[in-house]
């Protein structure tokens, strides 16, 4: 709003609607203790983030995109934004490893059903797990990772190299969660495309008829 993002992630929508109606945007107060929570939280709903936080572990990238940070925490309405973010990076330099762990099952999901999605985009049915362990060994799953979530992401490009124990490792996670969940995610993907198209149709029923 007036060129300055103040949302990002999940959005109060109520709040959103008080905005919209009254034109200004309120102040409002973020519990320090929250803030960490908050922010992870935002990056595990990004694919781009949870990816370069997989690859990456390196939190102050993560802290240098200062506009995401406010707006995904709420700091972005907080008259006291300046002491509060000072101290989320302090907290996220000093212990991010530690709400690495606690976040990275929700950052690996997010990661592992936007591979499935893209499958389904691809070849426009269910696939078998073997086809796609044939298909996308897991090199091929960590290029994607990389490539998908940096150079689409725009955000940490880098490529590792098979060598890299620790990143492949990480990746290695992911790709294991996507074959052992692999009903689970299907089942998601499936049904959350079905209702695209039926809101796609609906849309432009409604089109035609004005």
């Amino acid at each position: 709003m007036d060129g300055k993002l103040i949302f990002a992630g999940l959005v109060d929508l109520e709040q959103l609607e008080e905005i919209l109606i009254k034109g200004e945007v309120p102040s409002a107060s973020v519990e320090l203790s929250e803030l960490a929570d908050k922010l992870m939280r935002g990056v595990a709903d990004s694919f781009a983030l949870s990816s370069l936080a997989i690859r990456h572990l390196v939190f102050d990238a993560l802290m240098a995109q200062r506009s995401f940070v406010e707006a995904v925490t709420g700091l972005a309405l907080d008259k006291e934004k300046e002491i509060k973010y000072s101290a989320l990076r302090n907290v996220m330099l000093k212990d991010g490893l530690i709400y690495f762990e606690k976040w990275k099952l929700d950052l690996v999901r997010n990661i592992g059903t936007n591979f499935v999605r893209e499958l389904y985009w691809l070849y426009e049915r269910k696939m078998e797990r073997d086809e796609v362990r044939s298909l996308y060994p897991l090199a091929v799953f960590a290029h994607w990772v990389m490539v998908r979530g940096g150079a689409v992401g725009r955000v940490g490009l880098r490529i590792h190299p098979v060598s890299d124990s620790q990143t492949f490792s990480r990746i290695k996670e992911v790709y294991d969660f996507v074959f052992s969940t692999w009903e689970q995610l299907w089942d998601k993907v499936i049904a959350e495309q079905s209702r695209v198209k039926q809101l796609m149709h609906s849309l432009e029923t409604r089109r035609m008829e004005v």
